[in-house]
């Protein structure tokens, strides 16, 4: 048994490496087919509390590149004793232009607590963004569905469950005077976080201000629900965090 136990322990392990690996593999071609750059470089820094963790400081890395019909973002989040590591990747299908874009939306991302075990996440799904430019504002409405397929790896069991729900998102974003933005979304996803049933979204709101032509500064609250029906409404997980966007100059 304790054998057992010590090659199941390795297994799981193994999974951050492999998730790794599954991330250069999406990464590299994508970068090396692609005319694509830098976007930007967001840092964040906050607290988080859940049914489960008492509150405590997180903070998290993640990098937007873009090119000739490719957004990508990559990243890595550490929550004591959880850390992540996600990718997003939205593919612009070509018949479509401003205002009113068509995507496809895929993600990976993995989370690892080493005495519980590991995650991951797949989600694929269809998407699509509308910018509307009114008087001294810029909006910008997405949405996206899709199917995820999430596996949990756990010490004591010898095989993953497996688990399939639906992708869901939605996101209303304003820009004023080119240089203030709020936005709120909910869905059943971020880079980071991800629900395993339809009745478990994640809501969140955030603000952010432009400093400079390089630098914005923002703060972001998010709430991840167990379950939104009025009998059973549980608040699973919130955060609270601030952070700063770094965009390169373009040459």
């Amino acid at each position: 048994m304790a054998i057992e136990r010590k090659d199941a322990s390795c297994r799981i392990r193994c999974i951050p490496v492999a998730v790794y690996l599954i991330l250069t593999l999406f990464v590299a071609p994508t970068i090396g087919a692609t005319d694509i750059s830098l976007t930007a470089v967001t840092q964040t820094f906050g607290w988080f509390d859940s049914t489960t963790t008492p509150t405590h400081l997180d903070g998290s890395t993640s990098i937007e590149f873009s090119g000739d019909g490719i957004g990508l973002d990559v990243g890595m989040r550490i929550q004591l004793p959880v850390w992540d590591i996600g990718l997003a990747t939205s593919f612009f299908l070509k018949d479509t232009d401003e205002p009113l874009r068509n995507m496809i939306v895929t993600k990976v991302h993995s989370a690892h607590r080493p005495s519980f075990g590991s995650s991951i996440d797949v989600v694929g799904g269809y998407g699509r963004i509308i910018n509307i430019a009114a008087h001294a504002m810029d909006v910008s409405i997405s949405y996206g569905l899709g199917i995820q397929v999430s596996a949990t790896f756990m010490p004591f069991l010898d095989m993953p469950l497996i688990n399939f729900s639906p992708y869901y998102d939605l996101e209303i974003a304003l820009e004023m005077f080119d240089s203030l933005m709020i936005s709120t979304s909910i869905g059943s996803s971020t880079l980071f976080e991800y629900s395993t049933q339809a009745m478990s979204p994640v809501a969140k709101g955030s603000i952010a201000y432009d400093l400079t032509d390089a630098i914005t500064v923002g703060c972001e609250y998010s709430v991840h629900f167990s379950d939104i029906l009025p009998e059973t409404f549980i608040i699973a997980k919130q955060e609270a965090k601030a952070y700063v966007v770094w965009i390169p100059k373009v040459s």
